[in-house]
């Protein structure tokens, strides 16, 4: 399994992960068992595994089993131009995150702000990759194409609780991600892990800008290179909404697609 976007293949995408596992049982491309089927998926990343339950033959919900994700800096600053000195912390859950106060960047946390977190995001995305280059001990990957921004979460989300944390979501090169990220919580859960704020076996429910949710969980301690870390669990749900056919005809003298 790749994830192809605008930023070209991600090494993870939690949100990819469990869209793919309910096309997979849905479609009746796996075996399908209930009340849970087991999908095991090779990424970028490494392999994953999928417990997607099952009534009825649909997938009501996914929980995947993450790669172990890690506090990479806490407490850094960046020097952003016009906007002065911005407190982050650095965090991996398959792909690296920034995570900024929105508080600190002076943006209402409203939806009709959405295009100025676009703009701090991109800004902010260039001084952490150029001031402090987050690179995995382990696998090399570098870089950070991912900034959250976190607000205290105030109000009950669609389910009527108040979730843990709520985010806006700012990806390369500069659009907006309507998903609550898998990736992106399990790199914040690891952060609230490694500054006491969050034990194991914990239910951890991170909204996002547009009020959807995903529940994260720690399920053991572990270490990647130098870092203590943390496996965790992410559940979501994900509907089918189209099906597509593409085809390579042999007389087209671009099947592969061409470039400029």
């Amino acid at each position: 399994m790749l994830f192809i976007e605008v930023t070209g293949v991600l090494p993870m995408c939690g949100a990819g992960t469990i869209a793919v596992a309910t096309v997979l049982v849905e479609t009746g491309m796996v075996p399908v068992v209930e009340p849970v089927t087991t999908v095991r998926l090779d990424t970028p990343i490494g392999l994953i595994t999928a417990e997607v339950v099952v009534r009825g033959g649909r997938a009501e919900s996914v929980t995947i089993v993450n790669v172990p994700s890690y506090a990479h800096a806490l407490d850094q600053s960046v020097d952003v131009p016009g906007r002065g000195s911005i407190a982050c912390d650095i965090g991996f859950g398959g792909n690296f995150y920034a995570f900024v106060s929105a508080a600190d960047v002076g943006i209402p946390f409203e939806r009709d702000r959405a295009e100025d977190f676009i703009s701090a995001g991109r800004e902010i995305m260039v001084a952490v990759n150029e001031q402090l280059d987050p690179v995995h001990p382990v696998t090399g990957y570098s870089g950070c194409e991912h900034v959250v921004f976190l607000t205290p979460p105030t109000e009950p989300g669609p389910d009527g609780e108040v979730p843990d944390a709520r985010h806006v979501l700012i990806n390369h090169p500069g659009w907006l991600d309507r998903s609550p990220g898998g990736t992106g919580t399990s790199a914040l859960m690891a952060v609230r892990h490694a500054r006491g704020q969050l034990g194991l076996h914990t239910d951890f429910v991170n909204e996002c800008f547009i009020g959807t949710s995903f529940t994260g969980r720690l399920v053991e301690e572990t270490r990647v290179g130098e870092h203590v870390a943390v496996v965790p669990t992410i559940t979501g749900s994900a509907w089918l909404t189209g099906t597509s056919q593409f085809m390579l005809d042999p007389s087209d003298p671009f099947p592969a697609g061409f470039s400029l």
